[in-house]
Order: structure tokens, then C-alpha cells, then sequence
């Protein structure tokens, strides 16, 4: 019997996000409010920050993250305003994280960190059944 459309055969993975995308998502809002708790930023540097980060896999679309801070800043996560580049240039929007956010920062470190748990244990019982796969990242292995 063939297996069906959305099983997964060995071990790739059947997603319409791409590999590995469906983790992402519950890592955006957390990556957001931890570079914003550091100080403001528009949209493109904080894109551009959380690649360079890694926090997400691949470099963040800038419309889903444009979204997600409207939907934070609707939360009253973050607040935005606009200023004027020097020179010529357009306006620009720039988010700082609220108080609020900082709290919801702080849920979202103690759920990742639970999570974080969780999954080292499944990784640890997989080593063991699957000696040799998957290995643990180690910061050298990250490009």
C-alpha cells in the first residue's frame, strides 16, 4: 500500500513551508522582542538582525515579519512611530518592544526553555535507539 500524500518517507520531510519552516514560527515572536529589547529598530535591520543572529532558520520574509509586528504591535507588545532619514530619504517605521512585551518576552523564554527540555530528551532517545544520527549542534558546526 502507498503511503499517503502527507506521510513523510524516510526522511524527507513533506511541507508546503519548506523544510524545517513549520518549527520557525514559534520562534518569531520571541527573536523579535529579544533584538527589540535591546533598542529600536525598522523592520529591514531587525530582518537583517535576525539573520545574522540565526534565530531563524533562513533570512525572515519581510512581509510575514511586517505582519507579525502589526499583530504584536495590535497585542501592545511593541510600539511603533515613524521618523524621518537624514537627507532625502522616505520615512520609516521603528518598533521598540513595550512592557508588556517585555513581559510576554519573559513567558516566551520560560516556554522556550520547557520546550528546550523536551526536545533534548526526544534528541537524547533518538541517539540512543539511532546510534550515529542526528548529531548535536555544536557552534562550530553553524556556518
Amino acid at each position: 500500500m502507498a503511503p499517503a500524500a502527507n506521510e513523510s518517507q524516510g526522511t524527507e520531510r513533506v511541507n508546503a513551508r519548506g523544510p524545517n519552516q513549520s518549527s520557525m514560527w514559534g520562534l518569531v515572536q520571541p527573536a523579535v522582542l529579544l533584538v527589540l529589547s535591546e533598542r529600536p529598530r525598522h523592520g529591514y535591520a531587525l530582518r537583517d538582525e535576525l539573520h545574522e543572529r540565526q534565530y531563524l532558520p533562513g533570512k525572515p520574509d519581510v512581509g510575514n515579519l511586517y505582519r507579525g509586528l502589526r499583530k504584536m504591535e495590535a497585542e501592545g507588545y511593541v510600539a511603533s512611530e515613524w521618523e524621518r532619514q537624514p537627507g532625502a530619504g522616505p520615512r520609516r517605521r521603528t518598533y521598540s518592544i513595550t512592557q508588556a512585551g517585555r513581559r510576554a518576552l519573559y513567558q516566551e523564554a520560560l516556554s522556550l526553555a520547557d520546550r528546550a527540555s523536551h526536545v533534548e530528551r526526544i534528541l537524547s532517545e533518538y541517539r540512543r535507539l539511532n546510534p550515529g544520527g542526528p548529531p548535536s549542534v555544536e557552534k562550530s558546526d553553524v556556518p
